[in-house]
C-alpha cells in the first residue's frame, strides 16, 4: 500500500520539533518577556507569514504577465514542501499556486494565527498550545487518510479548511516562542554590554 505523501506525513512532526526546540531555549511562559520585544517579534513572525502568503500569490500572477523567471524560481522553492499537483491547488489568472489547497490553508493560517497569538500567549500556557495543535493535526490527517485511502473524495474546502486550521494553531506556539527566544537573547546580549563596560579601564578624570 502507497503510504501517504510526505509532506503530509512531516509537516506536524516537523512543525512540533521546531517549536520545541526554540521554547527549549527558552523559559516556558516567562514573565520577564517586555512587551516590547513581544511585539516587535509578533511583526516579524507577521512579515515572513504575510510574505510567504503573498509569494504564494504572486507566483501564478507572474507566470500569467510575463515574468516567467521569476514565477520559475517560486515554484521551484515551494516545490520542496509540497507535491504541486494542480488538481489540488488553487488557481488565480488560470495558473496554478505554487502550493497545494492545503498549504495555501497553512500559510495563511500561520498569517491569520499570528494576528491573534499575543492573545493566546496571554489566555493559555505553553502545554495547553501544545495541545491546539495535536488538535489541530487530527483533522488534517483524518481528511488526507480518508481521501488516500479512498473512503471519501477529499475537496479543496476540506483540505484548505484542515490546512487553516492547523497554521493557525501553530502560529500560537510559533510566535510566542520567538518572541520568548528574542527577549533572552536581548537579555543576553544587555549582559553582556554591562560585562564589557565593567572591564573597561576608568576614564582618567
Amino acid at each position: 500500500m502507497t503510504p501517504l505523501p510526505r509532506p503530509v506525513r512531516e509537516l506536524p512532526a516537523a512543525a512540533m520539533r521546531l517549536s520545541t526546540s526554540i521554547q527549549a531555549e527558552v523559559a516556558t511562559d516567562a514573565p520577564w518577556i517586555s512587551s516590547m520585544t513581544a511585539r516587535a517579534a509578533r511583526f516579524v513572525a507577521l512579515a515572513i507569514f504575510g510574505c510567504a502568503a503573498a509569494t504564494i500569490a504572486a507566483a501564478p500572477l507572474a507566470r500569467r504577465y510575463g515574468h516567467p523567471r521569476a514565477a520559475a524560481a517560486i515554484y521551484a522553492l515551494f516545490s520542496s514542501v509540497c507535491h504541486q499537483r494542480a488538481e489540488r491547488s488553487f488557481f488565480l489568472a488560470s495558473e496554478p499556486f505554487p502550493v497545494c489547497q492545503r498549504c495555501t490553508g497553512i500559510y495563511s493560517g500561520l498569517f491569520l494565527g499570528a494576528l491573534v497569538a499575543g492573545d493566546a500567549l496571554a489566555l493559555a500556557r505553553i502545554r495547553t498550545r501544545r495541545a491546539w495543535v495535536v488538535g489541530a493535526t487530527l483533522p488534517l490527517a483524518l481528511d488526507a487518510a480518508l481521501a488516500w485511502s479512498g473512503i471519501r473524495p477529499g475537496s479543496a474546502l476540506t483540505r484548505a479548511a484542515t490546512g487553516l486550521l492547523f497554521g493557525s494553531m501553530l502560529a500560537t506556539l510559533l510566535v510566542p516562542a520567538l518572541s520568548e527566544l528574542a527577549a533572552k537573547l536581548a537579555a543576553r546580549r544587555d549582559s553582556a554590554l554591562g560585562r564589557q563596560s565593567l572591564r573597561a579601564p576608568g576614564r582618567p578624570s
